[in-house]
């Protein structure tokens, strides 16, 4: 959200005035239509990174072979990438984009992400989701693999799992809950 120092309601009443004046697509629909319409990873790239959008975003693209990550950061007109291995959180990384983060300790989250994104593993033992990861605000745990083909995500509420992880594979071979 652009940020005017103005209190919250205000900044935000202020932007979805400036949205209705874009040409550009919100970005939740930007990304329905890469789904539908992109076949690879370099297409999705190019869409996320020069597609219009009427609102800042901050997106996560992952491919299927090594070197396809980046995080695409998007205000209206400008794009910046950060090509992986990367992590995102609730704040613009590049210096290109001035705001405030949207949840509190964005920093603190991004740093403990990138000190365990290294050891990530493809199974659903989600050992990394501990605050300050896990928050009073955290809704949805995800492990993906776009390489092997599998997806393990977990239900959380304040309190923690509220759900058993699940497992979506392209893989036969994958572990099921």
């Amino acid at each position: 959200m652009h940020r005017r120092g103005l209190p919250m309601p205000i900044d935000w009443l202020l932007n979805r005035f400036r949205q209705w004046r874009e040409t550009g697509l919100p970005p939740a629909h930007l990304l329905r239509v890469v789904f539908d319409e992109c076949a690879t990873y370099a297409e999705a790239r190019e869409r996320l990174t020069h597609d219009p959008i009427c609102l800042p975003a901050i997106f996560t693209l992952a491919g299927t072979n090594p070197g396809e990550g980046c995080v695409i950061e998007r205000i209206e007109g400008t794009a910046a990438i950060h090509e992986a291995p990367v992590c995102a959180s609730n704040h613009w990384q590049s210096s290109a984009f001035s705001g405030s983060t949207s949840r509190s300790n964005s920093e603190g989250r991004l740093a403990a992400m990138t000190d365990c994104y290294r050891d990530a593993k493809d199974d659903p033992n989600f050992a990394w989701l501990t605050p300050p990861i896990f928050n009073e605000t955290t809704r949805l745990a995800v492990s993906a693999n776009p390489a092997q083909g599998t997806l393990y995500a977990q239900g959380l509420e304040e309190t923690g799992a509220v759900t058993r992880w699940t497992a979506v594979s392209a893989r036969n071979d994958a572990p099921k809950p």
